[in-house]
């Protein structure tokens, strides 16, 4: 009987910043009776790959409701600066992967089947294919979730903290494999998103 081997995955979560435009940590909304960043989290863990959880803002805060869950918790302590810092922690945590799927925390229609399809479109990637798989939002813009292989490491050490890694999606989107995520533009920024979210 032949056994799979599955490349090498790591997905991390980035949820450090302090959403100021919330007027709370958004990562402690309660969605489906239980914390956003929980919610997500647990998604995340359904995958069978290690999952890593970066905070920043209010971390001693925010980590109690993750605490029991087998997850590695990073705490961006540069999370003022940006996402970069974010991206940078995680990909040095993972770095000896064979790719690193990147995810935020306040995308509440962030779904199963749709990281299903990102695992499945990068266990078919060859060396010769691109290495960058992002979420094609409904106005066609490009960003994330997006998963990076292991050839693009090293352009993900140079980004800048302002940018993160959507200068290196927005460069290269010509070339990467899009992923259809129309719901992906919604985000929870503000109060009244969280609402608008709440009534659907």
């Amino acid at each position: 009987m032949n056994t799979v081997v599955r490349k090498k995955i790591g997905i991390v979560l980035l949820a450090a910043g302090e959403a100021s435009r919330m007027g709370m940590p958004k990562q402690l909304l309660v969605h489906q009776k239980e914390p956003l960043i929980r919610h997500m989290a647990q998604l995340l863990l359904k995958f069978n790959h290690p999952v890593a959880v970066v905070l920043g803002a209010r971390a001693a805060l925010i980590q109690p409701v993750i605490a029991d869950l087998p997850i590695r918790v990073i705490i961006n302590q540069e999370w003022q600066l940006g996402m970069g810092t974010s991206v940078l922690a995680g990909l040095e945590l993972f770095k000896e992967m064979e790719g690193i799927l990147f995810c935020v925390v306040d995308q509440p229609y962030l779904n199963e089947k749709l990281l299903q399809t990102f695992l499945d479109a990068f266990e078919r990637l060859t060396e010769n294919d691109h290495g960058i798989l992002a979420s094609r939002y409904e106005n066609g813009r490009l960003g994330v979730p997006a998963l990076f292989s292991k050839a693009w490491f090293g352009a993900l050490e140079k980004v800048t903290p302002e940018e993160g890694a959507r200068k290196i999606i927005r460069r290269e989107q010509d070339k990467l494999l899009g992923i259809d995520f129309p719901e992906g533009l919604f985000d929870l920024d503000r109060p009244e998103d969280w609402e608008a979210f709440r009534k659907k």
